[in-house]
């Protein structure tokens, strides 16, 4: 048996006896208690039990043993895990870098300092039991108020519990200048996408399932936002997400969603995407449905690998060809006959399989950028290789000199990320300034921008 737990709290990591641990537990419960009782004294009273099933969950606390919205300690409520003791790992990621506390079964320590939680926030938790039947989490303490803020911070993931006491769809639970802010919300089996056009939508597509007490939503803005959910007393009848039968695949911790456009009468049943020849993710189509989304689930796939498509349609499977389906860019805003990689750095991807698309071939090279820039550590350079051919990537000073070849070779067509450090081919530093990147290829595409060192 062996299940991880994935949150989102700030802690640096410790290597933390579990004797010392346990000490402490009872002494942080002990002078917080008497708070929590004067907060709610019948709230204090009653034990919730979360129920879990072997897997992943997106969850949350909302009734814990503090005061208000203050931290309470993790290791005490995941001992309470029916299914405790065993291997246990909690992670949480914030601006790419990784928190976790592990429980060692062997020593019987915690390592790491990842050691609370907090109502707010939401959590991913892995469990990899099937020898109880019913894995249970207990919950003590006071259930936080439903009216209590969440601070959101704009271009990053925010992981937020939902605290409401009854379920709701995503369009009761927020105001005007939410909408406003959000630019994506994503719950374990699907996702929404703001589309940046004028004026900006919401591509609202598959089947949206209500927000249920205990979930945790992963919310993003485009600017720094505080959201309290609204109880809009629209209670949302419970719904599941169809399962597929033909196509079978192992969930992880996170997902690519990826929307997949159908003609209003096609036979297709289930969609599959699918990496280095395994299916990564699959979903239902129902009769009359023009897009599904398929949960991607892409960890541990070789960035840049082609993703393909195929199709169910009750009797017989079917891959998608490569040159029948087409691809919308976010960037241009428009559609493109190419093959989507792994390893891009995008929240999404958008596909049509529908006859008759209006689409643009693109050229060889594609989506470049370079960030940040300025910079005074090291530049990222990212593109798109839509076919395979020799690739010079090259930085020039001002006066048209080489000073560093940074790729150079046949490449495959895929998503390429190279790193420009400031330094010329010797591996010297070179002095601030204007410089340029340039792309080359074989077939005589050129890609020239400017980059700026600063210091």
């Amino acid at each position: 048996m062996y299940y991880k737990v994935y949150c989102l709290q700030i802690i640096e990591n410790v290597r933390t006896p579990l004797l010392i641990i346990k000490a402490f537990s009872i002494f942080f419960l002990l002078l917080i208690s008497t708070e929590v009782i004067s907060q709610d004294e019948t709230d204090t009273n009653i034990t919730e039990k979360l129920h879990l099933n072997s897997g992943i969950k997106w969850l949350s606390f909302p009734r814990l043993e503090r005061y208000g919205n203050e931290y309470a300690l993790s290791i005490p409520i995941l001992e309470r895990l029916n299914c405790f003791p065993e291997v246990l790992e909690m992670h949480y990621f914030i601006n790419d870098f990784e928190h976790k506390i592990i429980y060692d079964l062997y020593t019987e320590e915690w390592l790491g300092g990842l050691q609370v939680v907090q109502s707010t926030k939401g959590y991913k938790l892995f469990i990899d039991n099937d020898e109880i039947e019913t894995i249970e989490l207990p919950l003590y303490g006071a259930k936080i108020d439903p009216e209590t803020e969440i601070t959101l911070f704009p271009n990053q993931d925010n992981w937020t519990g939902y605290y409401i006491d009854y379920p709701q769809k995503p369009w009761d639970c927020f105001d005007e200048l939410d909408w406003e802010k959000l630019t994506e919300i994503k719950t374990q089996y699907w996702a929404m996408i703001r589309i940046e056009t004028e004026p900006p939508y919401w591509f609202i597509k598959g089947k949206v399932t209500p927000f249920e007490y205990g979930d945790l939503v992963i919310l993003r803005t485009d600017a720094p936002h505080n959201l309290s959910w609204i109880a809009s007393g629209e209670v949302a009848e419970p719904e599941d997400i169809p399962k597929t039968e033909f196509y079978t695949f192992d969930e992880q911790a996170d997902y690519l969603p990826v929307y997949v456009q159908f003609d209003e009468f096609s036979d297709v049943q289930e969609v599959a995407v699918i990496a280095e020849g395994e299916v990564r993710g699959a979903a239902v189509r129902e009769p009359g449905d023009t897009i599904v989304q398929v949960t991607a689930y892409l960890e541990g796939t070789t960035p840049g690998a082609p993703l393909e498509f195929e199709t169910w349609n009750g009797l017989k499977s079917a891959p998608v060809e490569k040159t029948s389906y087409v691809v919308y860019n976010p960037r241009t805003k428009k559609k493109e006959k190419r093959v989507v990689y792994t390893g891009k750095a995008s929240r999404f991807q958008w596909v049509s399989l529908k006859q008759g698309e209006v689409y643009e071939i693109p050229n060889a090279v594609s989506d470049v950028s370079c960030v940040p820039n300025p910079f005074n550590d090291k530049a990222n350079i990212t593109f798109r290789l839509n076919e395979a051919m020799q690739v010079w990537v090259e930085i020039f000073d001002m006066s048209g000199k080489k000073i560093n070849t940074l790729i150079q070779g046949e490449l495959p067509g895929g998503y390429y990320n190279t790193t420009w450090n400031g330094d010329n081919d010797n591996g010297n530093k070179v002095d601030k300034g204007v410089y340029f990147y340039k792309i080359r290829t074989g077939s005589g595409t050129v890609v020239s921008n400017k980059i700026v060192l600063i210091k």
